[in-house]
């Protein structure tokens, strides 16, 4: 089982799961934020910034096109920026580059999205401690793994990659 962990308290298990499990799914992550694609002009080709007090905390560069330059832009908040207006999206890229203009912004609702209930896995304060055990630990046949359940890089796509391997340890031991 590969899920976000903050959807498991949405889906039915029988037996159901260990009530450690499913209260860290109820309290989800602190992994709340936006994660927005601009198309914009007059921005340097290699701009890779990080803001402080700006709506955008990262704001970088992923490619040039003949249309212009493709950003990919982080909010920490679910609604940091709002990404249907174009104008508001311009001033928060400006920030980083202040001749930018702004194209066409796409982005997409992580946080709403029943199938994720948030984006990357940031835990909060103290919650890797209670979550590293029990969102790794097995439940009869089903094995957990994803980012969330790593060892080490919690969150992070290395910890995805070990989560992996030892899942298949583990269900190669049980076979």
């Amino acid at each position: 089982m590969t899920v976000p962990f903050g959807v498991l308290r949405d889906i039915e298990f029988t037996p159901a799961l260990a009530p450690d499990k499913i209260a860290l799914s109820e309290e989800n992550h602190a992994g709340q934020g936006q994660k927005v694609w601009v198309l914009a002009k007059n921005v340097p080709d290699d701009l890779s910034g990080f803001g402080w007090n700006t709506a955008f905390d990262f704001v970088g560069v992923i490619d040039v096109t003949p249309d212009g330059q493709v950003l990919v832009c982080f909010s920490p908040e679910a609604n940091g920026v709002d990404v249907d207006d174009v104008a508001t999206v311009q001033r928060a890229v400006r920030a980083f580059a202040p001749d930018a203009e702004v194209m066409a912004v796409a982005s997409h609702d992580w946080n709403a999205d029943p199938w994720s209930r948030g984006t990357w896995t940031t835990f909060r304060p103290g919650q890797i401690l209670r979550a590293e055990a029990a969102l790794a630990r097995p439940e009869g046949a089903i094995h957990f793994a994803g980012a969330h359940t790593a060892r080490r890089w919690p969150g992070f796509i290395d910890g995805a990659i070990e989560s992996g391997s030892r899942v298949a340890r583990e269900v190669l031991d049980v076979l």
